[in-house]
């Protein structure tokens, strides 16, 4: 989060400010730390911080915030504290966007790999079943069709272990009783960047946080 001064509560120009002024601006603070918004705040944000009209007009006439269009306000000096920080957290962003997508393009050429060299006797469709070969001789694995297992092999690939397998298991069964289409699946996945701005998204985490991917994330995106 933002760093503040643990005196600042006895600077003269904060002791003048009423609680509910005090308490919105160090919230702004703490808000616009935690969501990236680089010091300004929208209107639907201050009301998530529970901003009073008398507050508001308290910190722009003490010079805490500057008034923007539409309502928005932006933090005083917000760049000269926070620019090399922020700044290292877009880079962070988007060091790991790109080894997503490389991790995303190395499991399409491995999947496409496999799928030309393996032989053609080793995946066959049978009815309504799908049955997986081993190229070692092992018995083949029988999977059942199954459209939320299906949209998630769109989103992160097939599993190649039996481990992975287990577990992309066990998140389709969660998934299913909650009601999940691959429609949905792919536009929740979709939506992750815009509610975890800093985390990898995984199978597990899509199911961990699938109500939360439902709903309209509280960060606005420009």
């Amino acid at each position: 989060m933002a760093w503040i001064d643990d005196r600042i509560w006895c600077h003269p120009k904060v002791a003048r400010l009423s609680d509910s002024a005090f308490r919105a601006w160090i919230s702004s603070i703490c808000y616009s730390s935690g969501f990236g918004t680089l010091g300004r705040l929208e209107l639907e944000h201050q009301r998530v911080i529970h901003t009073p009209k008398k507050a508001r007009s308290e910190l722009l006439a003490a010079g805490f915030w500057h008034e923007c269009e539409n309502g928005a306000i932006a933090i005083h000096d917000w760049a000269d504290h926070n620019d090399k920080r922020d700044a290292k957290r877009a880079a962070d962003r988007e060091r790991k966007r790109r080894q997503r997508e490389r991790e995303r393009e190395l499991s399409r050429h491995v999947t496409r790999d496999v799928e030309r060299d393996a032989p053609r006797d080793k995946r066959t469709l049978k009815s309504d079943r799908v049955t997986e070969g081993v190229p070692n001789g092992t018995p083949a694995r029988t999977r059942e069709p199954n459209v939320v297992w299906d949209a998630l092999v769109e989103v992160f690939g097939e599993p190649s272990t039996d481990t992975a397998r287990t577990l992309r298991g066990k998140v389709c069964s969660s998934l299913t009783r909650a009601g999940a289409t691959p429609e949905e699946i792919i536009r929740r996945a979709k939506s992750w960047p815009n509610h975890f701005t800093d985390a990898t998204l995984t199978e597990t985490a899509l199911e961990k946080h699938w109500d939360a991917l439902g709903r309209k994330p509280l960060r606005v995106t420009r």
